[in-house]
């Protein structure tokens, strides 16, 4: 109906009689429960109705006439008219407490609808960790920031725990560090730095180390530490000294365990005798080594060098000096004394001041080894010969030998002898010569004689009988043949003759050649064959020609 003017209405009601049924609705009800007690009653009967809350909610009162008791879930209703009811409901609210274990905070309390998630939060405190929530309704015990269901009141705690940090504690070459381990936060453990031998503790790296220089001290745990314990080795002195006569080398400052090198140097006649002091690796070496694990002070010593002379005594002459034992820088005299027929020549080896004098001095700056030199003297053998011979043997031989000399006579000559002196035989072709001096001989020749030949008698006043028959030798050569009258004779080395004739010139012959009678005319040449006897006196027939040659 549209009002578009003043009306003016009447309501007109009526009594209803008595014994009608009335209608109680229950309206459909807010949210978070339900009722009941909804129908249909007689007339003014009390009528009864309830409120049921749903998990969470409280029943808060009836909206609508008629109710008993509004406020009471459950209640009547008088039924003096159609009722239409309706339960109101409200959502509970719970209490959130949080609480909170030393170290840390928790946040997050407060009064929340009943199934709200609200969030809660654990904050721990430095040095601390969260370790989880206890109490009932969180969603994930184990984070710090998470949520409640809050389908009750809650009471939580937030639980921390101290952090736990780690030490690690390294070292550098030369010792060790003692002291790593877990230790919670803000503690204050003790580590401690241990030098190997030879080494020092130089100081700590890394942070929290209460004193840096101290082997010995604590680190703040506010955090993980890892720290070094740094470590140097030691140095240590080598002090060198020298003894008069020569110097050391090496002096300084090494290292602990090092083994530096160290020398000796002797001056010109000293030798090096041994190192005073700890610690070489060869006391008696000029040039070792020093261990070097403390402070060392050593001394080479040194000492004049003794030399041995040693004197060779050689032939031909000696010595005035012998072997011995002689400080360096020494002069020992020497004098050499040559034998008869000897002469000094000159000294050998090294030192000698002058090595051309008889007497002279050794300059005994090392170990000398001496000798004369003594040479024997050489004497000339001068050979000569008459004619008839030559002679082999001539030189220059040295004093006391006895050289061999020959004479050698010619054809149909004969040695006679040796004149001059020294020789050993002076009859003898073959001899020798005593060289004491020089010496001059001549060897003698004369011609063969005749009765130089094999088999010859001497039958006295010149006359002499041989295989070539009986001849008066004369101090000329000549020689009267008994059969061959005057004749020449050359007598050769073999025994063989040529002589001469007058009538046939040179002839030849040998003791087998004249036992046949025959001999060589060299001016024919030819054979010949003697016949002393023949009749017209001693005479030669010629082979050749079959002439017949008178000797006269």
């Amino acid at each position: 109906m549209i009002v578009n003017q003043t009306l003016s209405l009447t309501a007109v009601f009526e009594t209803q009689p008595v014994g009608t049924n009335l209608l109680l609705t229950n309206s459909s009800p807010s949210v978070g429960g339900t009722t009941s007690g909804g129908g249909s009653y007689p007339s003014e009967e009390n009528a009864q109705i309830s409120a049921s809350p749903s998990p969470g909610y409280a029943f808060i009162g009836w909206s609508g006439e008629g109710v008993n008791d509004s406020y009471s879930a459950s209640t009547t209703v008088l039924m003096s008219e159609d009722r239409n009811l309706t339960a109101n409901f409200a959502i509970q609210s719970h209490s959130l407490i949080l609480n909170a274990s030393i170290g840390g905070s928790a946040n997050g309390s407060g009064q929340f609808d009943y199934g709200s998630s609200p969030t809660i939060s654990a904050t721990p405190s430095a040095g601390y960790f969260f370790s989880g929530w206890d109490g009932e309704g969180v969603t994930d015990p184990n984070s710090a920031s998470t949520t409640v269901l809050m389908s009750e009141d809650r009471n939580l705690t937030a639980n921390f725990a101290i952090q736990s940090h780690s030490l690690t504690l390294n070292a550098s070459t030369g010792g060790s560090a003692n002291g790593s381990g877990q230790f919670d936060y803000g503690s204050s453990p003790t580590i401690s730095a241990t030098p190997s031998a030879g080494y020092f503790f130089s100081g700590w790296d890394g942070e929290g180390v209460t004193d840096p220089n101290s082997a010995s001290t604590t680190v703040l745990m506010s955090e993980d530490r890892n720290l070094t314990a740094n470590f140097a080795i030691q140095s240590h002195s080598l002090t060198l000294n020298a003894s008069t006569g020569g110097s050391a080398n090496g002096s300084g400052q090494f290292d602990y365990g090092s083994s530096p090198t160290i020398s000796a140097t002797p001056s010109t006649g000293y030798s090096f005798g041994g190192w005073s002091g700890e610690g070489t690796s060869d006391p008696s070496a000029s040039s070792t080594t020093v261990l070097m694990n403390q402070d060392r002070m050593l001394t080479a010593l040194f000492a004049l060098n003794l030399h041995t002379l040693a004197i060779n005594q050689q032939t031909g002459g000696s010595i005035t000096a012998s072997d011995g034992t002689y400080e360096y820088g020494t002069q020992v005299n020497i004098f050499a004394i040559p034998h008869q027929g000897y002469s000094f020549v000159r000294w050998t080896g090294e030192g000698v001041r002058n090595p051309t004098t008889l007497s002279t001095t050794v300059d005994m700056t090392e170990d000398r080894n001496v000798s004369v030199l003594f040479e024997i003297n050489t004497h000339a053998l001068n050979l000569h010969a008459t004619e008839g011979g030559s002679v082999t043997g001539s030189g220059q031989f040295e004093y006391g030998s006895n050289p061999s000399i020959s004479a050698i006579p010619n054809s149909g000559y004969s040695f006679l002898g040796w004149d001059g002196e020294g020789a050993s035989d002076a009859s003898s072709a073959s001899t020798t010569a005593l060289m004491s001096e020089d010496r001059n001989l001549t060897a003698t020749f004369v011609l063969k004689r005749l009765s130089s030949i094999d088999e010859t008698e001497d039958l006295g006043g010149g006359w002499f009988g041989a295989w070539f028959g009986y001849f008066l030798q004369t101090e000329s050569g000549w020689c009267f043949h008994h059969e061959l009258n005057w004749i020449y004779p050359f007598i050769h080395e073999n025994g063989s003759i040529w002589f001469w004739s007058s009538n046939l010139g040179w002839l030849w012959t040998d003791l087998s050649v004249w036992g046949q009678s025959q001999c060589w005319s060299e001016s024919l040449q030819s054979w010949l064959y003697f016949q002393p006897d023949h009749s017209q006196g001693p005479s030669f027939i010629s082979y050749q020609s079959g002439e017949l040659i008178p000797l006269q």
